[in-house]
């Protein structure tokens, strides 16, 4: 059974120590379809997550399992910097105006997925955004789209 921790300082140091945890999670999650992301972009996106749960604004939440295993993640943060990038790739004719919380990590081990640990993932990571929210997920990402349509998300558009 995994547990969930989401306490800053406590997920900062697990997921610190856990890199390569951290890498294989992306792997996993995200190297196979719809999303077919190479092992240097999980690399990178392992790196920008240490970067980032560091600073503030950053709400992490992850997934550790009886053997002190990585088995997911829910990371997200207050959006005002990547906002000019997204208007100008983005057919969805919407408005963005900070503050905008982007949940931009949400994973969970192929082998621990339909235990409703997503949802926990989710709800703690989102439980406090006192702002509006966006998620970016692939159109065929059946699961996550279930999961976010459940939760209230409204899908805007494709980018």
């Amino acid at each position: 059974m995994a547990t969930l921790v989401s306490d800053p300082l406590a997920v900062a140091s697990v997921v610190a120590r856990q890199e390569e945890s951290l890498i294989a999670l992306l792997d996993q999650c995200y190297g196979q379809p719809p999303w077919n992301e190479s092992e240097s972009d999980n690399m990178r996106e392992a790196q920008l997550i240490l970067e980032r749960i560091f600073q503030p604004g950053v709400v992490t939440a992850i997934l550790v399992g009886g053997t002190n295993r990585l088995e997911g993640i829910g990371l997200g943060w207050y959006a005002h910097i990547f906002l000019e990038d997204l208007r100008s790739v983005s057919n969805a004719g919407f408005s963005l105006k900070p503050p905008i919380f982007e949940l931009h990590q949400l994973a969970v081990l192929p082998s621990a997925q339909g235990k409703g640990l997503g949802q926990a993932l989710h709800d703690a990571v989102m439980r406090e955004i006192g702002c509006p929210a966006l998620v970016l997920t692939h159109p065929e990402a059946e699961a996550a789209l279930e999961l976010y349509n459940r939760n209230g998300w409204t899908g805007v558009g494709n980018m």
